[in-house]
């Protein structure tokens, strides 16, 4: 399923925030999940990322 990166934003040389619109996993997560992030179904790595924060009404 593809999700849209609504902003991102570079905070150190190391450390980027993403704002991305996922209404699913927006409602469902829990402290302590992250989610698995790939640049495509057919080839790429993929990459584990921290969930810091959501909004479930916003999605």
């Amino acid at each position: 399923m593809a999700h849209r990166i609504l902003t991102k934003q570079q905070l150190s040389e190391n450390v980027f925030t993403a704002e991305v619109e996922a209404p699913l996993i927006a409602r469902a997560r829990r402290p302590g999940q992250f989610v698995i992030v790939s640049v495509s179904d057919d080839y790429g790595e993929r990459i584990p990322l921290t969930i810091a924060g959501a909004d479930p009404e916003k999605g």
